[in-house]
């Protein structure tokens, strides 16, 4: 790119400004641009730096001519579509997200972000009387009297809006109003030929300062294809409960399926620029065809996880590498045929509880059970191949505190055998124990309150081997009672003996536990849990997984 194709100026503008230009059309959001991320506290800390006149950044804009209008995707942004009638529009390459906030406060609208969140921009609120070092403006419910909506501000009826405040505050309102307005934001406008330069540009801007994820610059780079809309339609099939899906693991499938044997972000770059290099050619029917196989194996992938694992969201998936994987299988053979059921359960186990696609290894170990996938898909392979064994005091270690892929296999575990409540005897509803929320539901077999009076490590009383699936209500009841004591307390005959059984637990009001100090009794619970859990995992796994003694 010569420096006689491209140049630029630097300009400032009032947000009021600003806001009306939007308001016509004159600005726009390229394809290669990322979707609005952002949630209403960002949005609220934005308006706060804008109330006290700090800077918030430049905003870089392309002046593209008409013909570039191809370039605008339909449902990726929550900024107006440019108007028709001008023979320039702005293609925002760096600010999306801030021109965004700015227009829908203003609007006082309700939108959803890519992460699938609801953003009520009437929630960004001006504190009318901040406390000393406190936020001037804030993302909640607006109470009447202490706060105004900054929405309301910038409306056409702010003066009766404001008209019922005590003067002190009516004065402060208006003039932040004013401060917001004629608040001045630079922008950057660059003159470029082509969109080869504006992307280049897009890229550059966004590697000095906020970086791009991997996936946001492969889609950058994937234009022709429309990597990002595509990728956008998957996560909207999947729905909310996996709107955690990363745009990063949705490009390894495609990867993965396109035979480069790679994984992260060197192959969502070599995928992208492999396939935008043979559609700059014409060159598309290959790609449509790859692209329909690895999209229907993601979500069929999903959908064997939920169903043979209860992998209900992406809150207990040990690795999003695991539905890439998992999606060659199904780019090949729609269903499980018997054998493909035995071995992807020997897979998933082996995975989640070797912790298999993370530290060293896991680029191997990725790419190798991807061919084995397809091969398995085929028809061509026996079995899944052995690795190393798992030690037992990895189990022990894992903390539920901090998620790992043994944590959520575990509570994938305890969630598989239908638990009961440990005071009730209840069945536990699955869809609230694996819901985001869930960590609220669970409890420590003994608590760690009790533990921590006896001096136990906090990392100790934190073990998986810990952890049981209860009501919200159970773990408030228990409190840091010892475990023999809020068991005896609810003990009904009919039930305890089943209850334990199938959240795998030995039974801590026996005897053994409770002639000893409460150190060995914990030590002992987590022997026998151990093995107890050990026997579950092999079982479901149909092999062994872990290191004997």
């Amino acid at each position: 790119m010569s420096a006689s194709s491209q140049s630029h100026r630097l300009e400032t503008r009032s947000v009021s400004k600003l806001l009306r230009e939007i308001e016509d059309g004159h600005f726009a959001v390229p394809k290669l641009q990322r979707a609005f991320v952002w949630s209403g506290e960002k949005a609220a800390m934005l308006l706060d730096s804008v109330v006290r006149g700090l800077p918030v950044g430049v905003i870089t804009a392309w002046n593209a001519q008409q013909k570039h209008s191809h370039q605008l995707p339909n449902t990726l942004h929550i900024l107006p579509q440019p108007a028709q009638h001008h023979r320039i529009v702005r293609f925002v390459l760096d600010g999306q997200q801030r021109l965004s906030v700015l227009y829908n406060v203003a609007r006082g609208s309700q939108r959803r972000n890519a992460r699938r969140q609801e953003v009520d921009f009437t929630r960004v609120v001006l504190v009318l009387r901040p406390e000393q070092g406190g936020r001037l403006v804030e993302y909640r419910k607006a109470v009447e009297g202490d706060h105004v909506p900054i929405s309301e501000l910038l409306g056409t009826a702010w003066r009766s809006r404001t008209e019922g405040l005590r003067k002190r505050d009516r004065d402060y309102a208006r003039k932040v109003r004013r401060s917001i307005m004629s608040y001045r934001m630079g922008l950057s406008i660059f003159e470029a030929q082509d969109l080869e330069a504006a992307r280049e540009l897009f890229i550059r801007i966004n590697s000095s300062g906020t970086p791009l994820a991997s996936a946001d610059r492969a889609f950058a780079r994937a234009q022709r294809i429309d990597l990002r809309a595509k990728a956008t339609t998957i996560r909207e099939k999947l729905g909310d409960r996996w709107a955690g899906i990363s745009n990063e693991m949705i490009l390894q499938a495609l990867a993965l399926a396109s035979n480069i044997g790679d994984v992260g972000a060197r192959a969502q770059d070599q995928v992208a620029k492999h396939w935008e290099a043979r559609a700059a050619k014409g060159d598309l029917k290959e790609f449509e065809v790859v692209w329909r196989r690895a999209s229907e194996g993601i979500l069929k992938a999903v959908d064997t996880l939920n169903r043979e694992f209860g992998v209900s969201s992406t809150g207990v998936l040990p690795s999003q590498y695991m539905v890439a994987t998992l999606a060659q299988y199904h780019a090949v053979r729609s269903t499980l045929t018997p054998h493909a059921r035995t071995q992807v359960h020997a897979w998933f186990w082996a995975t989640a509880i070797g912790q298999r696609y993370s530290g060293r290894g896991f680029r191997s170990n990725v790419t190798n059970d991807a061919a084995f996938f397809r091969s398995l898909g085929e028809g061509k392979l026996k079995g899944f191949p052995k690795g190393e064994w798992v030690p037992p005091a990895d189990l022990r270690q894992a903390s539920y505190g901090r998620r790992s892929s043994i944590t959520d296999a575990v509570t994938l575990l305890l969630a598989s055998k239908k638990p009961k409540d440990l005071l009730s005897g209840v069945e536990i509803l699955l869809s609230e124990q694996l819901s985001a929320a869930s960590a609220t539901h669970r409890h420590h077999v003994f608590p760690r309150g009790f533990l921590a009076r006896h001096r136990v490590p906090l990392r100790s009383a934190n073990s998986v081997l810990n952890l049981c699936l209860v009501s919200a209500g159970t773990n408030s009841t228990v409190g840091s009672k010892a475990p023999w004591k809020y068991l005896d307390e609810s003990c009904h005959e009919r039930w305890y003996d089943s209850m334990l059984k199938r959240s795998l637990i030995p039974d801590p009001s026996a005897e053994r536990f409770r002639v000893v100090k409460p150190t060995t009794a914990y030590r002992r619970f987590l022997d026998e849990r151990q093995a107890m859990v050990i026997k579950a995992i092999e079982s479901a796994s149909g092999r062994r997984i872990f290191a004997r003694d």
